[in-house]
């Protein structure tokens, strides 16, 4: 009975990190170092949460992104 609550607690340890892991990646290439994947222009910080997220738009398509994990500077 204990193998299979170390293999269980193992699995959902895995999963959390592959999870922020993931989120993460995913973030950065939405965010594409701040230019839109789309047209090619910049994007611009749009509004920011209380816990230090950022929305992220374009003004000439309307791509919109949102960063919570990348540590970058607002683009201006």
């Amino acid at each position: 009975m204990d193998i299979i609550l170390i293999i269980l607690c193992t699995l959902i340890i895995t999963f959390i990190a592959g999870g922020v892991i993931w989120v993460n990646i995913r973030e950065r290439k939405d965010f594409n170092h701040g230019i839109c994947p789309h047209c090619g222009q910049p994007l611009r910080c749009f509004d920011m949460d209380s816990q230090g997220g950022h929305l992220w738009t374009c003004d000439n398509c309307g791509y919109c992104t949102y960063t919570s994990w990348i540590k970058h500077k607002i683009l201006k």
